[in-house]
């Protein structure tokens, strides 16, 4: 994985790309709790490549995955389990965003949009 964060190649910073992006919206959250701040969150999931971490897999029932709908009507199998996962991470993610909001006080006054 290649990883820049504020304009500086980081090779130290290992893991799931969505969890680093998170890991650091929430840091940035935390410094400027005692003042207004934009946080633009850009989420890439649910695009090529299809990568999921295992226990995102694993808290998808490939039976249900397989039956779920995609923009190919060719679309393996694995591939909608992998996608499905990926779905399921970013669910994960806005949910730590939204609950570490909700530890600091900062929900009522806080403005979240979530576009797709």
């Amino acid at each position: 994985m290649s990883w820049w964060h504020n304009r500086e190649f980081r090779p130290q910073d290992t893991g799931y790309t969505e969890d680093l992006i998170t890991q650091h919206a929430i840091e940035f959250i935390r410094e400027n709790k005692a003042r207004p701040f934009f946080c633009y969150i850009p989420f890439h999931l649910v695009h090529a490549p299809l990568q999921a971490k295992k226990d995102d897999l694993a808290a998808m029932d490939p039976k249900v995955t397989a039956g779920l709908p995609a923009a190919k009507a060719d679309t393996p199998a694995e591939d909608k389990h992998t996608h499905a996962a990926m779905l399921h991470a970013l669910d994960r993610n806005v949910a730590a965003i939204l609950a570490e909001l909700d530890q600091l006080g900062l929900r009522d006054n806080t403005i979240v949009v979530f576009t797709s």
